[in-house]
């Protein structure tokens, strides 16, 4: 049988079974029938703009009946983790901005509490999230929570950002789906204003930064609408009475974002509900092995500690009055001073006291070359000032992020620490108040980009010359003989040349699959 008849079958079968179920209106999308991209998009903002505004606190009620595990009535649906738990669990799960309320600078607009965009997810997943893009990292990942992974995104994505994370395969779709609706619901609003970095504009079109609408593009079409993206279309706009134009019709996302069809016009009564614009599912590009990182380069390796104050419940961390609950610490932060309560945060300070963390003792091991890393932001009017100790090295730490702005995820480096054994973190004496959040204590630990022979960034077709070159009996200059056992069998022969060979070949390979898609 044909691919694409198992396809038309597949979606046959799926329309009978989902007929018992809502579906769009026949004149729902009517006034968008006939136009092509921008006039497209500003189209389907008008529809989907048109909905019933939800508070932030209505949204877990709301949940209850959109984002729940089919098959069950209290086991909340979560795209961020793996983890398993029911709606009673309050401290494991909370709402999640998709996309960072940050960007607009936080606002309690629409986008604030759409049903669409702010989503269950687990604590932790979410805090590491923070207000970064999606984007493809890396080897060098900080966090895997099982459906997102947090680390450095590849060259020419993540936009102004250091930091992005990436959902597995199976739910990037899910994630491109929510950007492209927030980037035609909401393209009015007040993204970047200030100092916000943001990788949306205020703009009718493309409204996403071009490297970010075209990954996105891609993880929509590799991964096809799922019967439970379906269910919460059909679900939520029951509440908010509108719905996600990109699951009812892929094809929407091509016409409006993918040059190819910037000149064909939308044709409602051939659309097919569910099917993007192949009508078939591309293939999955090969993976090629990822090399570790440069040999120069110190990675955040093995977690010594670590503080994610989840079990602080009260208070908040985005006004002034909201952190006034005394902390007296934890299992982890055994002595503080002058540190309160701020919702799953810890504020540190006051206007005239100076606020501290001493850890409990840390057994590094014998690491010496340690990262910390924290989110942290600082005050309404002043930015977050503080000195982190370990061992016998202070490094002072500044962040601009304000009270209102989402967090900023800080990597600190300390090289050739005497007696790491205890944490201290103490605001500065001119600036005594900041939010701190999820710290953590991990090894710093070397790696090398095997392969990268010649040592320029690269692995390509001259790392093999010099390979030969070296097995020949020869010893090029620039030769890097502990980057030439790619296959790391422990010695350097044609068995590394076979496999640098595939490794450029698979990369080559994934590049002409994307091209054609």
């Amino acid at each position: 049988m044909k691919q694409n008849t198992r396809l038309f079958l597949s979606a046959l079968l799926l329309t009978i079974g989902m007929t018992a179920a809502a579906q769009p209106k026949a004149t729902y999308y009517s006034s968008a029938d006939g136009k092509t991209k921008e006039s497209l998009k500003i189209a389907l903002g008008k529809i989907v703009k048109n909905h019933t505004k939800r508070s932030y606190d209505q949204l877990k009620t709301d949940y209850k009946k959109v984002y729940v595990v089919p098959g069950t009535t209290q086991q909340v649906w979560d795209i961020f983790s793996d983890e398993v738990y029911n709606y009673s669990q309050t401290s494991k799960w909370n709402r999640e901005h998709v996309v960072a309320n940050s960007w607009w600078g936080g606002t309690k607009n629409n986008a604030y509490s759409d049903l669409f965009s702010v989503i269950p997810s687990e604590v932790m997943a979410n805090n590491h999230k923070s207000n970064f893009p999606p984007a493809e990292l890396t080897g060098n990942v900080k966090y895997d929570h099982g459906h997102i992974r947090v680390g450095t995104p590849k060259s020419g994505l993540g936009g102004s950002y250091n930091n992005a994370f990436e959902p597995i395969d199976s739910l990037k779709g899910d994630f491109a789906r929510i950007y492209f609706y927030v980037a035609t619901c909401y393209d009015d609003i007040a993204w970047g204003s200030g100092n916000v970095k943001s990788e949306i504009k205020r703009e009718t079109w493309p409204t996403l930064n071009p490297w970010l609408y075209k990954m996105l593009l891609r993880w929509h079409n590799l991964d096809p609408v799922s019967s439970m993206e379906i269910q919460i279309n059909n679900d939520a706009e029951g509440i908010q009475g509108n719905r996600n134009p990109f699951i009812d019709y892929p094809v929407l996302a091509d016409y409006i974002w993918n040059e190819e069809y910037f000149t064909t016009a939308f044709d409602l009564s051939s659309a097919v509900l569910y099917q993007h614009i192949s009508g078939e599912i591309p293939p999955t590009p090969p993976t090629p092995p990822t090399p570790p990182s440069p040999d120069s380069e110190l990675v955040p390796g093995e977690l010594y500690f670590a503080d994610y104050f989840d079990s602080i419940e009260k208070g908040e961390d985005d006004n002034t009055g909201g952190s006034s609950n005394v902390w007296e610490g934890d299992d982890d932060f055994v002595n503080v001073v002058a540190a309160y309560q701020a919702g799953g945060a810890v504020r540190l300070g006051t206007g005239k006291k100076q606020g501290s963390l001493y850890s409990r003792q840390i057994d590094c091991g014998n690491s010496t070359n340690l990262f910390v890393e924290l989110d942290i932001k600082g005050w309404s009017d002043a930015d977050a000032k503080v000195a982190i100790t370990i061992g016998d090295v202070t490094q002072n730490v500044t962040s601009t992020n304000r009270m209102s702005d989402g967090y900023e995820h800080i990597s600190i480096l300390f090289k050739d620490v005497t007696n790491p054994d205890v944490l201290e973190i103490t605001t500065s004496s001119d600036s005594k108040r900041c939010f701190i959040d999820n710290v953590e204590v991990k090894a710093a630990v070397s790696a090398l980009v095997l392969g990268d022979v010649d040592g320029n960034g690269e692995i390509n077709v001259s790392d093999i010359a010099l390979l030969a070159s070296y097995i020949l009996g020869n010893d090029p200059d620039g030769f890097v003989s502990a980057a030439a056992d790619f296959n790391a069998d422990g010695s350097i022969d044609v068995g590394d040349i076979s496999s640098v060979a595939a490794y450029i070949l698979a990369n080559e390979a994934a590049e002409a699959l994307r091209r054609l898609w």
